[in-house]
């Protein structure tokens, strides 16, 4: 079986746990190897900012460096640096492309991009977060996976793969080699946080340039759908990361990719005329919807396989990605975080006194509230039933009455009509009512997650606001989520990623966060 080809300038982000730990993604740098790149050692300081400190892989065409932020105490990130190639405007491309994708999408299952420059040589960089684990290939070389595991993996994996097609990306090289696993403590457990890396050959929709070339075979052979396996990347769309995605789940299942040969020839006629292996062939315990489901996604004809990303992970999890943790654990299946944290802080039983005194309470508050003077109420207008799908206009001195909080306005109901619904998209928090944006109520549990963020952010530790700030995302998107994260970005002196959140907070807070940002030198204009 052919192994799977990586170059740590263009496939890897990341560092082992340790300074003596393996990792798929790092080289180690042998006697034999070249040595080190000129230009970049151990003490040199990059953009007066980044302070060199070890290498941690070399390859062909570039380098991977460890680095430490000089105004950020303990904060670690990694520096790769193209060496060969920064004069092709092919690889120069793919480079560039990594970075900007990477700082487009500003998923927390994406690895960050938080730089990108040249060295006074003009040799290209990018600088990314330091991530700490182990990529999915060196799990896997241990064994499948349990069924619980694979879950939490597709969960968040298929959660940043739905963010980056919903930005028109397609991945075009998922496999194993690129997801990578961050043991992370998480409300007192630990759990397995998925990390997607190298975007540097994906397809934007609608591009044309040298990436996306009509016979340029690029990606790994063994998750290729059979369009890309042949060359035809004017076919290549959301499906076909949907294939590398079956093939890999597959993998994390068997505990073997459903493609091999000797040859790169042998494997890519395997994908392309042999029939999909059976997964119940290759695994007994695994229930047969789930079988169903992989050997679906892995169909020869694209338009047999899943339409979306979505469909994929629920019918392998159960769960849509609207509704499912996006940090899920790699553990024994634990409840949803939000509901593990708030078990950790509430107390098991309340005793009864306590609910005996908030029952008096409450009961005299409505006994004082019932004998208050009122105030003449005006009646309500009840709305009358929808009988068509047309709405007749309102007559010019006959307001329209405001329909009820849980009721669609006429203009929302008009405008889902022209479009279908995005199965991707994430439960709705803002209603339009007389042409201005106001934010539903947070919940909450989304509002407890924003004052822990709001307080680590008050107390130093960005860091933890960002982690806080990006959890309360899971349950419900906010302008004031967003808001943190850019201050907290800002206190980082991470100016790509503050203006990137920056974009999605509501127009009415943005001055506030400007403000904060500028009293910590950094100008968000």
């Amino acid at each position: 079986m052919p192994t799977r080809p990586l170059d740590p300038a263009l496939d890897a982000t990341v560092a082992p746990s340790s300074p003596s730990a393996p990792d798929a993604h790092s080289r180690t740098v042998t006697a034999d190897a070249p040595p080190p790149p000129a230009g970049l050692r151990p003490g040199v300081v990059v953009a007066e900012t980044y302070e060199i400190t070890r290498l941690l892989g070399q390859g062909g065409m570039g380098a991977v460096w460890e680095a430490k932020h000089l105004r950020l105490p303990g904060k670690r990130v990694v520096v790769k640096v193209l060496l060969f190639g920064a004069t092709d405007a092919t690889v120069l491309a793919r480079f560039r492309r990594e970075a900007e994708i990477g700082s487009r999408l500003g998923h927390p299952n994406i690895v960050q991009v938080l730089d990108f420059n040249t060295l006074p040589d003009g040799t290209p960089y990018i600088v990314l977060e330091l991530l700490q684990g182990e990529s999915l290939a060196a799990r896997l070389a241990r064994g499948p996976l349990p069924l619980d595991h694979v879950k939490a993996i597709v969960t968040q994996v298929g959660s940043a793969l739905a963010a980056a097609h919903r930005e028109g990306v397609v991945h075009r090289d998922l496999k194993p080699d690129n997801v990578f696993l961050c043991p992370t403590d998480l409300g007192g457990e630990v759990r397995d946080v998925v990390k997607v890396l190298d975007f540097g050959i994906s397809k934007i929709r609608g591009s044309n340039t040298v990436l996306t070339q009509d016979a340029a075979l690029l990606g790994t052979p063994q998750y290729m759908a059979p369009e890309q396996a042949t060359g035809r990347n004017d076919e290549i769309d959301a499906r076909t990361d949907v294939f590398a995605f079956g093939a890999m789940t597959f993998e994390m299942l068997a505990g073997k990719p459903p493609f091999v040969g000797d040859t790169l020839a042998a494997v890519i006629h395997a994908i392309v005329y042999t029939p999909t292996p059976s997964l119940a062939a290759a695994t007994k315990e695994t229930p047969p919807a789930i079988v169903a489901a992989v050997e679906r996604a892995m169909e020869k004809n694209r338009d047999a396989r899943f339409p979306d990303v979505n469909s994929f992970v629920k019918a392998v999890t159960s769960r849509s990605l609207a509704t499912a943790p996006t940090m899920a654990a790699a553990q024994p299946v634990p409840p949803p975080v939000a509901a593990t944290e708030r078990i950790a802080r509430e107390p098991s039983r309340t005793p009864v006194y306590v609910t005996f005194a908030i029952g008096v309470v409450v009961f005299v508050a409505f006994a004082i509230w019932k004998t208050r003077p009122r105030e003449r109420e005006e009646p309500v207008l009840a709305p009358r039933p929808v009988t068509n799908t047309t709405t007749p206009a309102a007559k010019p001195d006959e307001p329209k009455p405001e329909p009820k909080a849980d009721q669609p306005k006429v203009e929302e109901t008009k405008a889902e009509e022209t479009k279908a619904p995005d199965k991707d998209a994430p439960r709705p928090t803002k209603a339009v009512a007389g042409g201005k944006e106001k934010e539903a109520p947070l919940s909450p549990e989304a509002a407890r997650d924003l004052d822990e963020a709001e307080a680590a952010l008050e107390a130093g530790k960005p860091t933890d606001a960002i982690r806080l700030a990006q959890h309360s995302l899971y349950t419900q998107k906010s302008s004031r989520a967003y808001a943190v994260i850019a201050r907290a970005r800002c206190a980082e002196g991470d100016l790509g990623n503050a203006k990137a959140a920056l974009a999605r907070v509501a127009t009415r807070d943005r001055s506030t966060v400007v403000r904060a940002c500028g009293k910590l030198g950094v100008e968000l204009h």
